[in-house]
C-alpha cells in the first residue's frame, strides 16, 4: 500500500536539484527512488564502519493477498488484508 508506513518508520524529505535528480532516476534503474536512496544511505553508514542490520534497508510488507475473488472469468481480482472476510454460512436445513 503506497504512502502508508510501517511502525518505527519516519518520513523524511529534502530539496533536490533537478539535473541531479534526473541523474540519479537514470542512474536507479528499476528501483524506487525510495528504495535507491534507502541502499545508497546504508552504503555510505556501512563505508563508515557502522554496523546496521541489513534487513532494515528493504521496507516491510505492506499487505499480504488473503483472498483470490471471482469466478474463473476474466473479472478476477484480489483483495489485500490483514485478516481474511468472515463468511455467513447456510446451515443445514435453513431456507434463505
Amino acid at each position: 500500500m503506497p504512502n502508508v508506513r510501517a511502525k518505527g518508520q519516519m518520513l523524511i524529505s529534502f530539496p533536490l536539484d533537478e539535473a541531479f535528480l534526473a541523474q540519479m532516476d537514470a542512474a536507479r534503474g528499476h528501483k524506487s527512488r525510495s528504495q535507491f536512496i534507502r541502499e545508497a544511505i546504508f552504503r555510505e553508514i556501512h563505508a563508515l564502519g557502522i554496523k546496521v542490520n541489513p534487513k532494515i534497508v528493504f521496507p516491510p510488507d505492506r499487505a499480504k493477498i488473503v483472498q483470490i475473488v471471482g469466478n474463473n472469468n476474466r473479472n478476477v481480482t484480489q483483495r489485500a488484508a490483514e485478516e481474511p472476510p468472515k463468511y455467513r454460512t447456510k446451515k443445514k436445513g435453513q431456507k434463505t
